[in-house]
Parts: C-alpha cells; sequence; structure tokens
C-alpha cells in the first residue's frame, strides 16, 4: 500500500480529501486510499452505508491518551448493531472507531480551529 495515502491533512482542505460514500467498502477501496477499512463477513453481520454526511469532521477522545483529536470521517457503516466508521487523521495516518466515540462537530469549532 502506498503510504502517501494516509498522509497528513491540510486542514484547509479536509473537505476535499477522498472518501467512501454510497457503497459498502472493498479491499481495493482500501488500497486506493478512499475508506479505512472493509468487511469481509458480512454474511455474519449484514452491513449497509450509513447516512451520515460524509466528509464530516469529529472529535474522537481517545481514552489511552485522554485528549480529544480532531478526526475527519470518511466513511460510515451501519449494521444492525452498530455504525462504524472510518477517520482519517490531520496529522497523517487513519483509524477505526464506533460512531458512538466520536463527536461530530463544525468547522467553526475551536477544537477544529487550532489545527
Amino acid at each position: 500500500m502506498n503510504d502517501t495515502l494516509w498522509g497528513p491533512i491540510n486542514p484547509e482542505h479536509w473537505n476535499e480529501i477522498p472518501y467512501m460514500i454510497d457503497k459498502l467498502a472493498t479491499e481495493k477501496d482500501v488500497k486506493e486510499g478512499r475508506p479505512t477499512f472493509f468487511s469481509e463477513n458480512l454474511d455474519e453481520i449484514p452491513a449497509r452505508p450509513s447516512d451520515i454526511k460524509i466528509p464530516v469532521l469529529a472529535i474522537w477522545t481517545v481514552e489511552d491518551e485522554m485528549e480529544n483529536q480532531p478526526v475527519v470521517i470518511i466513511q460510515a457503516e451501519q449494521s444492525d448493531l452498530q455504525c462504524t466508521v472510518g477517520v482519517r487523521f490531520f496529522s497523517g495516518g487513519n483509524g477505526v472507531c464506533l460512531l458512538e466515540d466520536l463527536e461530530l462537530i463544525e468547522e467553526k469549532d475551536p477544537r477544529f480551529l487550532e489545527l
């Protein structure tokens, strides 16, 4: 995989990064840098694309570090049990968490403006 896919994000152009909407991600999509994860066990736990607006800013509280980290949600897949999201970090890299672990924010939020 190309490491430049998950490089730092310019806060002025956060909404121009690749993202995944309207379909479930495949391994090929992840390699191309639009989503951060794909599911292989859809027969066991059926999922569908979530209807949240993407891309969207959020704050992820990382419990081990006890800090609020701004992220961009680039993918959201909903099952009957939960909504799993793929995020990009402004410093580079990506992650996967549950939507309930995030607080959606707007561009005018001071935590985003500090970037």
